[in-house]
């Protein structure tokens, strides 16, 4: 519900609402913070600085701050015309070659989000790596704190 807000107002009143039912679970409560920095915020806020662990007045006090950085319509409308167009080239090269960009474009996306502009051989790398290999990859992102760490 959270990534469908269409004002940050919506947003605020969710993320307190999270905070408010998981406080008393500790694990929650981490998985929460990190899928909101290194995931939600990068794609609704990309302006907003999260390379550190945050906590949950920290989350507040972003919004409160400076909502206008949370363009959350216009970045929704245009994530959704992301997947439409992505779609669309998916019908023309067939489901499993749809499936495969996809998976590259998410690591790819989710990479550059927590680590910044990736070098064009790492790109290349990931592009022709194994099915397998992506989805290990994907999978150590959350842990992994440098490209260094992740690829070697």
């Amino acid at each position: 519900m959270l990534e469908h807000s269409e004002d940050y107002t919506q947003a605020q009143q969710l993320l307190r609402q999270l905070d408010q039912q998981s406080a008393q679970y500790r694990e929650l409560r981490g998985a929460i913070l990190s899928w909101l920095r290194h995931v939600y915020f990068p794609r609704v806020a990309p302006d907003t600085s999260t390379h550190h662990t945050i906590s949950f007045s920290e989350v507040h006090e972003m919004i409160e701050l400076d909502p206008r950085r949370w363009g959350y319509k216009e970045r929704m409308e245009g994530w959704q015309e992301g997947l439409e167009e992505g779609r669309e080239k998916g019908r023309g090269e067939g489901l499993e070659e749809g499936l495969k960009r996809a998976q590259i474009t998410i690591l790819l996306r989710l990479l550059e989000s927590k680590f910044g502009p990736l070098s064009s051989d790492l790109q290349q790398r990931i592009k022709s790596a194994s099915q397998e290999q992506r989805e290990i990859w994907t999978l150590q992102l959350l842990k992994a704190e440098s490209l260094d760490e992740l690829f070697h």
